[in-house]
This record gives structure tokens, sequence and C-alpha cells, in this order.
């Protein structure tokens, strides 16, 4: 008796008993699973809401900041190009301070061109050529020495509106074409100008200095957060009436723009586990998408008055 109390005692579960057991382990390892995956994809999200809205104020005050400085010492530009005292030149193809690109099915782009980059200060000019108090090879030419033909432009701060050609570099001496006739005093500061573009590709918006360069990432990766759209809509002098870069009204042209209005779409690249009804809303001349997809988006968007430019 003893014996049979001793084996009963020492007896281990059965199979069915480790089956339920089994089955209910499964249950519960796989509801915290899905929790975890879940809880996991809105972490997810989240990390890239603050990504975007990061991303967004980032490029929103940069580009702002470059569109207000257009025209700075070269002026609002024309049809032909900017003024160099005898005729009108170009700067990589751009005749005007602002040069906006509309799209009606995809992303706009602009360049603004203006004075941007401080040179150096002059200390004699002689026979057209501009001595400086810096060294400024590494800025007008490549790595190999040959000059760089996007950058052969400068600015006088005395001679506000003007645009000049750079023909040769040579350490502190630069020679440039029509130097203006009156006296350029030592101290005027002398400025590189540029072309700088801002437009969207495969989500990413970018900034190109059309030097050479190629363009540079300014706002989303296509990875993670995605630059969905950029629109840019215009007002021009002596009307305030709102105009797409097509669309400009009779009788004004590109150099007539005074402020710019910029809306900027960004929206993240993993669709929201949890709630699925976001969609695309209208943008300028861009209708909303009625279909729901779930990406999170923000809209981000400045009016940026030209300073520079007068009337």
């Amino acid at each position: 008796m003893r014996c049979t109390m001793r084996l009963k005692q020492a007896s281990g579960v059965t199979l069915i008993e480790l089956l339920i057991a089994l089955v209910i382990s499964a249950i519960l390892v796989g509801g915290t699973y899905s929790l975890f995956v879940t809880q996991q994809k809105a972490y997810s999200v989240q990390h890239q809401v603050a990504a975007l809205q990061q991303d967004a104020r980032v490029a929103l005050a940069m580009m702002s900041q470059e569109i207000r400085m257009a025209g700075f010492l070269v002026g609002a530009g024309s049809g032909s190009g900017f003024s160099d005292g005898t005729n009108n030149i170009a700067i990589d193809a751009f005749t005007d301070a602002v040069v906006p690109v509309n799209s009606t099915s995809a992303p706009d782009g602009i360049t603004v061109v203006y004075a941007a980059e401080e040179l150096g200060q002059i200390q004699s000019v002689s026979t057209g050529v501009v001595t400086l108090d810096t060294n400024v090879d590494s800025y007008f030419k490549d790595s190999g020495g040959s000059l760089i033909a996007e950058r052969l432009f400068v600015a006088f701060e005395f001679r506000p509106d003007k645009l000049y050609r750079v023909t040769a570099v040579d350490g502190t001496n630069v020679t440039v074409a029509n130097v203006p006739a009156l006296g350029i005093p030592a101290g005027t500061r002398v400025y590189g100008v540029k072309a700088i573009t801002y437009s969207v590709n495969a989500g990413i918006l970018t900034r190109n200095e059309n030097s050479g360069d190629g363009a540079q990432p300014v706002a989303g990766d296509g990875a993670s957060t995605v630059v969905e759209d950029v629109q840019f809509a215009y007002q021009v002098r002596g009307d305030s009436t709102w105009y797409n870069g097509g669309a400009l009204p009779a009788g004004k042209t590109n150099a007539d723009i005074r402020t710019v209005r910029i809306s900027l779409l960004i929206r993240t690249a993993i669709e929201d586990p949890e709630d699925t009804g976001y969609s695309r809303t209208a943008l300028e001349d861009h209708l909303a998408v009625a279909t729901s997809d779930g990406y999170r988006r923000r809209m981000y968007g400045t009016v940026v008055k030209i300073r520079n430019l007068r009337g």
C-alpha cells in the first residue's frame, strides 16, 4: 500500500495535460508577440513623425532664408539676364533673381540668384585686375585647378544691381570683365554670386548650387521620411493676388516677383498600423487625394518677402 501511494505521488502530467499547457502557452506567447509588433510599428511611426517634423522645420528655414536674399547686389534680372554695366549676362542660364518651375502633376522647384558668399575686401584695382586681401583659388577653381564655370560671377557692394564676369583667377588677383570706370575704393567687399536650386527628387528635397557638386539633401531620405510635395506661389509688384509659377499675370515676368509662399508636404515612409484613415491633402494647384493610405503627413508653410528687390 505504501509503495502504491508513493507511485501515485511521483507520477507526472498526462499527455493531454501537456498538450493543453502548450496550446495555452502558444496563445499567450502569440498574443504577447502580436502586441509587441503592433507597439513596435506604432513607435516607428511616431519616431518618423518626430523626424519629419524636424526635417521640415530645418528645410523651411533654409529655403526661406535664401529666397529672402534673392537679388542681393545683383538685382531682379530680366529675360535677357543681369546687367554688368555694358550688356546682360546669365549665371548658368538663369536670367532672373527668382526662377520658378511649376508643375501640376509633380513638386515645384525654384532657383534664386544672389551674392551669396563674401570672398574678401579689395586692396587695389589695376587694369581690370582686382586684388583682394584673401586667396580665392579654392572658391573659383576645382581640385584640378580649372575654373568652375558656374562660379565665375562676382558682385561689388558699392555697385548694387550689377553682376560681373570673372575671366581669370590667380591667388588674390581676380580679373573681372567690364570693371566700372569709376574708382573702386579699397575695403570694398566682393561677393561670389550663386544660383541655388531647390527641387524634390525621389522623395528628397535637395539644394543644388549649380557648381558641379550636384544636389545635396535637405529634407527627407526617401526611406524613413518622404518629401511628398513642395509648392510655390508668387506675388508680383503692384498685385496682391497669388499666382503659380506658370501663370503670372499679363505684362509681368519673373523679374517682377516680390513675395513667395512656400508649402511643404512631408510624410512617413511607414503606414500607421492602427489608423489607416489618413490621406493626402490639397496643396496649391495640386488636388487632394481621396483614397486613404495611412501615411502620417505634416504640412508646413510660410510667406517670404524678398527684401532686396525694390518696387
